[in-house]
């Protein structure tokens, strides 16, 4: 609905691409195909195949699953579900989201309680913020 809405108060056209990681390649072929650069896509398709070929190789040797938490915004407190788009990349590798709840796979808010509860053994974050906080914050130590 929002592509729809931004599309009629732009007049810019839309696609919306279906599918998870997994489908990577499928969708780079197609966005290749309405954009009239099927070489490319299929370059990038098949470079695509070949890094989630090697991210199930990777979980297929793991003896572990490491469980994990997503570090989302400034504070780190909010992260993705099991099985979300936010988690996806690091699920493929083998890792498990100690973030599971039941029919829900969103972002989502939590508590350092609820953090602790669930004690990763990994905690991955991009945002840099986050990174602070969790270094310096006495309620992360």
């Amino acid at each position: 609905s929002l592509a729809k809405r931004v599309s009629d108060q732009t007049g810019v056209p839309y696609v919306l691409i279906d599918g998870t990681l997994k489908d990577s390649p499928a969708q780079l072929r197609q966005t290749g195909a309405l954009l009239g650069v099927t070489e490319r896509a299929e370059t990038l398709a098949l470079i695509a195949e070949q890094y989630l070929s090697d991210a199930t190789l990777f979980a297929s040797t793991q003896k572990t699953s490491p469980r994990f938490y997503l570090a989302r915004g400034a504070k780190g407190l909010q992260t993705g579900a099991r099985n979300s788009i936010h988690t996806e990349a690091i699920e493929a590798l083998g890792f498990e989201n100690v973030v599971d709840i039941p029919n829900f796979t969103g972002l989502t808010d939590v508590s350092p309680e609820q953090l602790l509860m669930w004690d990763p053994e990994i905690i991955i974050t991009q945002d840099e913020n986050a990174y602070q906080q969790i270094m310096q914050d006495s309620v992360w130590k």
